[in-house]
């Protein structure tokens, strides 16, 4: 299970690395991009979660059986959800915060006619 819980947290720094910060875009193209690559993202983090509910639930059987967790496989765990939560929030964030812009855009070009 910790090989498993290191892969998912490959895959996750793979998708949105903590310090992953684009450029700001300046064109309407750029926005438009980065707002696509925010909703990929978005879609592979959900992917992941999804991988990482089931393994939460083989770690919560395991230790179970096991009746102690001398191996730290909640403590990885915990912090593997936490990287998720962080990286999903921070996406979301910047989606949101783009999407506005995107209004904003278009009501500036609309009074500007």
């Amino acid at each position: 299970m910790r090989r498993e819980i290191a892969a998912l947290r490959e895959t996750l720094d793979d998708v949105c690395e903590p310090g992953d910060c684009a450029p700001q875009p300046h064109t309407r193209a750029q926005l438009n991009r980065r707002i696509e690559e925010l909703k990929e993202r978005l879609s592979r983090l959900l992917e992941c979660k999804v991988s990482m509910l089931k393994l939460t639930v083989s770690v919560r059987r395991a230790l179970g059986e096991m009746e102690s967790d001398d191996n730290g496989l909640t403590t990885d765990l915990t912090a593997l959800l936490a990287a998720w939560d962080d990286a999903h929030q921070r996406t979301s964030n910047e989606l949101l915060s783009l999407e506005k812009a995107v209004c904003a855009w278009a009501e500036w070009e609309s009074a500007l006619r």
